[in-house]
């Protein structure tokens, strides 16, 4: 249950983004028509290194969208975090990944706002490692991950080279709502048309 909830919030997530910032989805068709001129009849592995900019709009996607807006931990032993700040051996820590991948000083002043150019080679590196944990991080990570990155790619690059996505809804008008996985006060209603 959910592989399959993360999944399909991811998905309509993307398709969301993609329909509010019209110029990034043509963009990212180009990518995909560039890779299959003229249908997709499969996706195979080493297709998927094929789409460094729809990665790009998958990562920041999850970064503000993540489908599981904060984890829990239990702390194994005593952890000092900085000169002063201990925490205790089997302490409960809540770690909001929703407001971790919103911070403006990791994130820059428009951490708000969508933008994959946030997931360039050159911006990543200057970036903790831990400042983007869509799929949480160390040895107690998404066990999915990597099933989940591939469907999504797959189920994006079907859509988007067949169809093209847009709304009315406007970007800051979305309200996020923490539930078991991140969900929307209204679900911006998406419209369909196939592409010629």
């Amino acid at each position: 249950f959910q592989s399959y909830e993360t999944s399909a919030t991811a998905v309509y997530s993307v398709l969301v983004m993609l329909a509010m910032h019209p110029e990034i989805q043509d963009r990212v068709f180009e990518e995909v028509r560039s890779v299959f001129p003229d249908e997709v009849s499969s996706v195979g592995y080493d297709d998927m290194k094929k789409f460094p900019y729809l990665d790009m709009v998958i990562a920041e996607t999850l970064r503000l969208a993540p489908p599981i807006p904060c984890i829990g931990r239990q702390t194994l032993n005593e952890t000092e975090l900085r000169p002063g700040v201990r925490i205790p051996k089997e302490m409960q820590v809540v770690i909001p990944i929703y407001e971790l991948h919103r911070r403006k000083e990791i994130w820059g002043p428009e951490a708000d706002r969508f933008n994959p150019d946030n997931f360039l080679p050159e911006n990543i590196a200057k970036r903790h490692p831990c400042a983007y944990m869509a799929f949480s991080k160390g040895p107690r990570n998404c066990i999915g991950f990597r099933y989940a990155e591939f469907t999504l790619r797959v189920l994006l690059i079907t859509l988007l080279r067949s169809l093209k996505f847009s709304t009315t809804f406007k970007y800051h008008d979305i309200v996020f709502m923490p539930k078991v996985t991140l969900g929307y006060e209204v679900e911006p209603l998406l419209s369909i048309e196939v592409r010629a």
